[in-house]
């Protein structure tokens, strides 16, 4: 009993009634769809496998020949050909195929024609864009906000207040009187390394130079004295030194940086275009996780994952230091080392 299949099947089709037990003597395969992408092909010559075929391997026609001489798929006009179609160059069959039974094969037809083996391909290149519809980013709720209520909806009272039950604490862990550091003079503190970065002096003590009016800064010196501001930098913490992270050589940030993610999650507004690259962040101190990369315009720091819109939003990030402690094998398995640790 003969099958006629309008469209023939695909060489991934034609795999697939190999995997169900069904012997073939032959497969025949058109060459695939040209592509102007790469000329590479998708495994060694020498060493090929079938699990190593490209897309567009697998879904160019194929056509079968049984054990009984019977051609099933569909590479010329017509999907099935005869026995005595077959060129004298095909040579005899094995005799390994000779007890494969023409019924139990058309029966096994059969079952694909009336949908039980049935696939789905979106015809296309491999990294041919799915025209999908997503929303528009939706940036009203920060539309009336100030540059200081933007920055306080990262930096918020929660994450202050951590610092300074820190930053007291562990002053009294070096035995040191109490600070008594409030809320207002860390975000001042804060606001004070911002500047710092930009408009960069000689030392910290710079900024209240009385001596060079070109390096002393009037508004650092209205909001903060020098020697306060000093005694901050010397107790300022961001975690309990009462308990290490002996794996995580990030420990005593770490709680500072899953407070900062989670508020990066939380304001995102969804995109469809996100970049995923490594940044490094200039550190020239002693520490087990500070990289050197030559060709960076940054050779020397923290090298960081991030995940960013196209505007520059950082969506999240992670400190990279070899190793990962936290690092989960399935999230390994489905999206990779490097990618894992952001989700």
């Amino acid at each position: 009993m003969d099958f006629n299949f309008e469209t023939g099947f695909s060489l991934f089709e034609a795999l697939d009634i190999l995997y169900n037990d069904i012997d073939a003597d032959e497969i025949f395969i058109e060459p695939p769809e040209p592509c102007v992408q790469t000329d590479e092909d998708s495994g060694d010559e020498n060493n090929g496998e079938v699990d190593n075929l490209s897309a567009r391997q697998l879904r160019s026609k194929a056509e079968i020949k049984l054990a009984n001489n019977k051609r099933y798929g569909g590479i010329g006009d017509d999907n099935i050909y005869p026995a005595e179609s077959l060129s004298s160059n095909s040579g005899t069959l094995s005799e390994q195929y000779q007890h494969v039974s023409a019924k139990s094969t058309d029966e096994w037809m059969k079952k694909l024609k009336t949908g039980k083996k049935s696939f789905t391909w979106i015809k296309g290149g491999d990294f041919e864009e799915l025209q999908l519809e997503f929303p528009q980013p939706d940036f009203s709720k920060y539309k009336n906000l100030s540059i200081v209520d933007i920055f306080e909806t990262f930096l918020d009272y929660d994450i202050i207040n951590y610092l300074v039950d820190e930053t007291r604490r562990y002053a009294l862990f070096l035995n040191c009187p109490d600070p008594h550091i409030s809320h207002d003079e860390i975000r001042c503190f804060i606001s004070i390394l911002y500047l710092s970065g930009y408009n960069k002096l000689p030392s910290k003590k710079s900024f209240w130079d009385s001596m060079d009016d070109i390096m002393k800064h009037e508004a650092v010196c209205n909001a903060m004295r020098r020697d306060r501001f000093l005694q901050i930098c010397r107790f300022i913490h961001c975690a309990d030194n009462t308990q290490i992270g002996a794996k995580d050589k990030a420990w005593k940030i770490r709680p500072l940086m899953n407070m900062i993610k989670n508020k990066c999650l939380e304001n995102v507004v969804p995109q469809k275009h996100l970049a995923y690259d490594e940044s490094l962040v200039k550190y020239f101190g002693k520490h087990g996780c500070k990289q050197f990369i030559k060709v960076k315009p940054i050779r020397f720091g923290y090298k960081m994952w991030c995940v960013n819109t196209n505007d520059g939003y950082l969506v999240n990030f992670e400190l990279y230091q070899g190793k990962d402690p936290r690092e989960n094998e399935k999230y390994n398995s489905v999206f990779g080392k490097a990618v894992s640790p952001l989700f």
